[in-house]
């Protein structure tokens, strides 16, 4: 985007963050749901942490180089993130 700025997240306190991870985990929910996690599980909450620090350390990394178009770090990040999900084994144990 021409001329818009990339701002770098600051912690957004606990409250915040569990209002955030409770919208992105009802977000994954349907893919989640065809791998056969729930996202109420240790497990689905294990990566649905990780997909939200990923997303805050992309957007601080984006900072740094903000000379890069923004859908170029959507679609590495969408690839990394959603199709890596085919790849996750449902049957281990929480």
């Amino acid at each position: 985007m021409a001329g818009a700025q990339n701002v770098v997240p600051t912690d957004p306190g606990p409250h915040q963050h569990n209002a955030t991870m409770d919208a992105l985990a009802a977000m994954m929910a349907p893919d989640f749901a065809q791998v056969g996690i729930a996202t109420t599980s240790i497990r689905g909450r294990v990566i649905a942490e990780s997909f939200l620090g990923s997303l805050i350390a992309i957007w601080r990394w984006w900072a740094d180089h903000p000379d890069i178009p923004r859908n170029d770090i959507h679609d590495a990040f969408y690839d990394l993130l959603w199709h890596g999900l085919e790849g996750l084994n449902p049957s281990q144990p929480d």
